[in-house]
């Protein structure tokens, strides 16, 4: 039982020890040491995303009453609203549109367009940037800013001419 007893103090006298200097530590240098941390990891790691999104304004030339983010269109785009290929156009398409190169800009567009959008012509739509925190945009749904960079036009397709 003394043994015990013992063992336990030690523990105890070991995990104050450690507590002092990581404490002490970080009171006397800026940054932590090993092996002995203060445990403020998540603090120094920035809990902002940066992404683009399609916001749908008009469909089959019928302008929406609340414009839609494409990744909330299931009812319009079917699958393709949840489609990861989607979303990687799209930040194809808003990185390109950020940096205003026309022709990367015009090649993701056709991409995205004739995968995404083939159902639905003429399809006006925005590129809109979005800054958020992902915990509180998946409590409440806030977004820290937006901003429309782009605003784009998906053209009816012809039909093909048939002998």
């Amino acid at each position: 039982m003394r043994r015990y007893r013992r063992t336990n103090r030690f523990f105890a006298a070991m995990a104050a020890a450690y507590l002092v200097i990581a404490v002490a530590g970080r009171a006397v240098r800026s940054d932590e040491f090993f092996p002995f941390a203060s445990w403020s990891l998540f603090s120094k790691v920035p809990n902002e995303v940066r992404d683009y999104t399609v916001r749908i304004v008009a469909v089959n030339g019928q302008t929406l009453d609340r414009p839609v983010d494409f990744e909330n269109s299931r009812e319009l785009f079917g699958s393709a609203a949840a489609s990861h290929g989607a979303r990687m156009s799209i930040q194809r398409i808003g990185e390109a549109s950020g940096r205003e190169d026309a022709t990367a800009a015009a090649r993701a567009r056709a991409s995205f367009e004739a995968l995404h959008m083939r159902e639905h012509r003429p399809v006006r739509y925005e590129v809109v940037e979005r800054r958020y925190d992902p915990l509180k945009r998946w409590r409440e749904g806030k977004f820290r800013s937006t901003r429309t960079i782009a605003t784009f036009q998906a053209e009816a397709t012809m039909p093909e001419a048939r002998p």
